[in-house]
Formats: structure tokens, C-alpha cells, sequence
């Protein structure tokens, strides 16, 4: 049987990472306690205890003797609307982590997976209806974004275009000019070019090599080549882009340079 303190406090929450309740401060909340050891902490509006509820978030004590976030916190609007929800054990996301439109209808589905995000992410419009799907493993954002016209069909994704200019006889380098082409390219703001190996041929990481940008959409990868040397490399582009929905479209694709130092 739950026991509500029914008091206002003022405590210091300084808890890492937190997103709920920011940076360490003193805020005023109330507390709930459950028979299974856990609280429910309660962030008012305002830190107002007769504003309405912001936030609820379940906690419980440590070995230590602090509190760590467990169970199902709940963020919700000033109309009182449910805005968030997710769950956590032992201080990390764990599960499908949901936002919410105005109208009640799903906005994000972001599952979780040992406080990382992994599996499919969805978002949806104020109707319900899918705008676009994305792939996570681990934390790391991967190939795959689809996104949907209102129809319901998937938009089309550009491909990478790589130009080989030689320029060895000039200044002793090859070049490679890369940039994005085909349907879908308009819907792209910006993109940052790589070379390197995606984890499990998939999934970006930040431990790529950067390719000099040239402008917003456009990037540069210059190869040296002395005079006298071969130089034989298989290289894999990876372009990182912003699509005009503010998400993340992760392309690649692999060329080869074969070519000798005059």
C-alpha cells in the first residue's frame, strides 16, 4: 500500500547526467513512498508546490545511501497533458522512451537499451502517421533512415558521387571531390564526408578520418603521391548528413586509387 508524504521540501538533487532537473540546484518537490522501497519524486512548475506537476520520476536508495532513478518517470505539460515517458533501472533508460504531440498522439519512439539507444526509432506526425525510421545499435547512429511523404511512401535517398581528378603531374596529388546526387538531395541541409570502417559495415562512429569540407554539401579527400611511389588504397566514404527534418542520413560507399608519383 503506497503512503504519501503529503510535504513540501527543499533538497539538493544532483544526480548525474540528469536531464530531468538539470544542473544541481535546490528545487522543491514532493515525495511519494512505495512498498517495494522506491519513492516517486514530483517537480512542480515554477518549483511551486501548488503549480502543477512537471515532472515524476521513481527513485530508490542505494547501498550507499543515495537515490538513483528506478521505475517509470513521467514528464507532462502545464495543461497537465502527458509531454514524456520512460523507464529506468538502476539510473539508466531502459526500454521504449515515448514523446508525446499536443494532441496526445506519439511523437518519438526511442527504444533503450542499458541507458543507449538501440533498435528502430520512429517519429510520428501530430496524426499518428510515420514520418521517418532510424536505426541505433549501442548508442550509434546507423544506415538506414527512411523517411515518409504524408502518403505514407518513402522519400527517395541521394548516393554519394565521387569525382577523381588527378592532379599528379601539377602538385603531386589525386584528388577525390565528393558530394551527394540523385532524388532526395534537396531535402539534405548539410553533410560532413569520412573515410574509414563503419562498425559492422553499419553504424557511425567517431573514430573515423574527417575529409575537408569545401562548402556545405560538398568535401575534398586529398591523396599525396610522391614522385617515384605507387599508391594502392581501397578507401570507404562515409557521408553524414542533415536531412531538412533535422535528422541524420548515414551513407557510404567504397572506391579504389590506383595510381603512380611523376
Amino acid at each position: 500500500m503506497k503512503h504519501v508524504l503529503m510535504l513540501s521540501l527543499v533538497l539538493t538533487i544532483g544526480l548525474s547526467g540528469c536531464q530531468f532537473f538539470g544542473p544541481q540546484k535546490k528545487v522543491v518537490s514532493t515525495s511519494q513512498s512505495n512498498n517495494d522501497s522506491t519513492i516517486v519524486k514530483q517537480k512542480h512548475f515554477n518549483d511551486d508546490p501548488n503549480s502543477p506537476v512537471e515532472w515524476k520520476v521513481g527513485m530508490k536508495k542505494t547501498p550507499e545511501g543515495t537515490y538513483v532513478r528506478h521505475g517509470e518517470s513521467v514528464r507532462f505539460t502545464k495543461s497537465g497533458k502527458l509531454a514524456e515517458k520512460i523507464y529506468y533501472k538502476n539510473n539508466k533508460k531502459e526500454g521504449v522512451r515515448l514523446t508525446y504531440h499536443s494532441t496526445g498522439k506519439v511523437y518519438k519512439e526511442q527504444p533503450y537499451v542499458n541507458g543507449r539507444l538501440d533498435g528502430i526509432c520512429k517519429r510520428y506526425d501530430r496524426d499518428g502517421k510515420i514520418t521517418a525510421e532510424y536505426p541505433y545499435k549501442n548508442g550509434l547512429p546507423g544506415i538506414g533512415l527512411i523517411e515518409y511523404t504524408n502518403l505514407g511512401k518513402a522519400r527517395p535517398v541521394p548516393t554519394i558521387s565521387i569525382q577523381k581528378v588527378d592532379k599528379i603531374k601539377a602538385n603531386g596529388t589525386y584528388n577525390l571531390i565528393l558530394a551527394l546526387k540523385g532524388e532526395g538531395v534537396k531535402r539534405i541541409k548539410s553533410v560532413e564526408f569520412f573515410e574509414g570502417k563503419l562498425v559492422e559495415g553499419k553504424y557511425y562512429h567517431k573514430n573515423l578520418t574527417p575529409i575537408k569540407n569545401t562548402s556545405r554539401t560538398k568535401g575534398e579527400f586529398q591523396i599525396n603521391v610522391p614522385k617515384g611511389y605507387q599508391v594502392n588504397k581501397n578507401l570507404n566514404i562515409i557521408a553524414v548528413a542533415k536531412t531538412t527534418s533535422g535528422l541524420q542520413l548515414i551513407l557510404q560507399k567504397s572506391t579504389s586509387v590506383n595510381v603512380r608519383g611523376v
